[in-house]
């Protein structure tokens, strides 16, 4: 699993909860995370879900998720990681569109500690191969 989030407490309280049950990996922030996103897959050990963080100075979450997509295709591993986003900002209309196919896009509110139950359950999930947007 993969969380990039400039927020340190943020990704902090979800490296804790979420790392009980699988492996994660921070960045600090959307730049960090597409190294790391490439790097994944280049051994061959591509992340099944990544945590962006929506406003994010350099790259946002929006945008490293639609880089993150083009790699995943370039590298022939389309479709193989589900994304999530988080955001302190409460009204996300129109935010994300057309970063996914289905255009079902996955948000989770700011504080995190007030959403962790449910970023938790809908991301252990995913991460087992179920479908996101079956859980949406």
């Amino acid at each position: 699993m993969l969380i990039a989030d400039d927020d340190r407490m943020d990704r902090t309280v979800l490296e804790k909860i979420l790392g009980r049950s699988s492996t994660v990996h921070t960045a600090n922030d959307g730049e960090e995370a597409l190294d790391m996103f490439g790097k994944a897959i280049d051994e061959g050990a591509p992340y099944d879900v990544v945590i962006l963080d929506i406003i994010m100075p350099g790259i946002d979450g929006v945008t490293a998720c639609k880089l993150m997509r083009l790699i995943e295709r370039a590298r022939g591993v389309a479709g193989r990681s589900r994304f999530f986003f988080i955001s302190a900002h409460h009204d996300l209309r129109g935010i994300g569109e057309g970063v996914f196919p289905e255009g079902r896009n996955v948000f989770f509110s700011k504080p995190v500690l007030n959403s962790i139950g449910e970023i938790s359950r809908v991301v252990q999930t995913a991460g087992r191969g179920r479908s996101a947007r079956a859980l949406a």
